[in-house]
């Protein structure tokens, strides 16, 4: 049920404010652990937003989209973060 990501999302320019890194975030990773992910975010500058106080992570070993090959631990992920 996945569809193409609209155009314009690649292509519009955005205004960032750093409003968002005020917020809790949530990494759920597929690919990487916790600590190879806070290794990256320390040392990779593509990484380095997804480090600080407000990080929280967690390790879903699957593919890209978990939410086709793992969808019941995603929701069980999400259903904790949201509560």
């Amino acid at each position: 049920r996945s569809v193409p990501q609209p155009w314009p999302t690649a292509v519009q320019p955005v205004r960032l404010t750093g409003g968002w890194e005020k917020l809790p975030c949530l990494g759920i990773l597929s690919s990487f652990t916790a600590a190879q992910t806070r290794d990256l975010a320390a040392t990779v500058p593509t990484f380095a937003r997804m480090a600080g106080p407000n990080w929280t992570y967690e390790e879903l070993p699957t593919w890209h989209w978990p939410m086709f090959s793992r969808p019941q631990d995603l929701a069980r992920i999400l259903h904790r973060a949201a509560g």
